[in-house]
This record gives C-alpha cells, structure tokens and sequence, in this order.
C-alpha cells in the first residue's frame, strides 16, 4: 500500500517541481546500486501456475476416478 500511495502521490504532483516529498524507502523501495527496486513482501510466496495446474490435475483424476467408482455400484 505504501507503495501504491507513493506512485499516486507522485502522478497526482506530477505538473509540480519536487512532485513529493515521501522518501521512497519508505513506502516499500530500496536503493540498490544507485537504482530503485521495489520490495514485495516478507513471507512466503504463492503457488506457481504450474504447480496450480498440476494440483488442478491430481484434482480432476482424483474425482474422475471416484466418479468411475459410483458408476460401478450403480450397476
């Protein structure tokens, strides 16, 4: 969020000279060898799209099976 408020505030001044007066390591950017790079979060990441496909995946086989299974008790 602190980010997000940063960037607003400099578009929003964008017209002025010094458009804001926040220091953006404080608002979730640090300074690494004379350039910016943003600063995510702490914690652990999400899942990966390919680790989401393949336990949508396991899912399916997993349900398709059971479904094979009550079809068979049907009969």
């Amino acid at each position: 969020m602190k980010r997000t408020s940063y960037i607003c505030s400099i578009w929003c001044n964008a017209y002025m000279r010094i458009p804001t007066e926040k220091n953006p390591e404080n608002c979730g950017w640090a300074l690494i060898d004379d350039k910016y790079h943003y600063y995510w979060f702490d914690g652990p990441h999400s899942s990966s799209l390919g680790e989401l496909s393949s336990d949508i995946e396991e899912s399916e086989d997993i349900y398709s099976d059971e479904c094979d299974e009550d079809e068979d008790d049907v009969q």
